[in-house]
């Protein structure tokens, strides 16, 4: 890819270029990674090019004025829900401090009654 054809595109173009850019990237890398050999060895290079020569257009094209118009995706709120059990045990949390802390109070008071003796 020229930089000319980059610099005829948008910003927002560009960045769809770019994007699928760095998925073919992404897809050479796990290519070189499994150990098989590349179609083109020289493919990942020309790739970091591109991507490369993208984004210093983007930037230039940024501090000209140029602004890019992205699309902001609504978030969706799910809401979690507990395991039943999980939601018994947080049920139970309280009737076994009372049990624990009336254990620590007996135990207490056994020791101090061993003492005095």
């Amino acid at each position: 890819m020229k930089a000319s054809e980059v610099r005829g595109m948008s910003l927002n173009e560009s960045g769809e270029k770019l994007s699928a850019l760095k998925a073919e990237l992404a897809k050479e890398r796990a290519v070189l990674a499994s150990g098989t050999k590349p179609e083109n060895p020289g493919k990942t290079r020309a790739l970091r090019r591109d991507i490369a020569r993208i984004l210093t257009i983007m930037a230039e094209k940024q501090k000209a004025g140029e602004k890019i118009i992205e699309k902001k995706e609504e978030k969706k709120i799910v809401p979690v829900k507990i395991p039943e059990k999980k939601a018994e045990a947080k049920k139970d949390l309280p009737a076994k401090k009372k049990e624990i802390e009336k254990k620590i109070k007996k135990n207490e008071k056994a020791l101090k009654g061993n003492k005095k003796k």
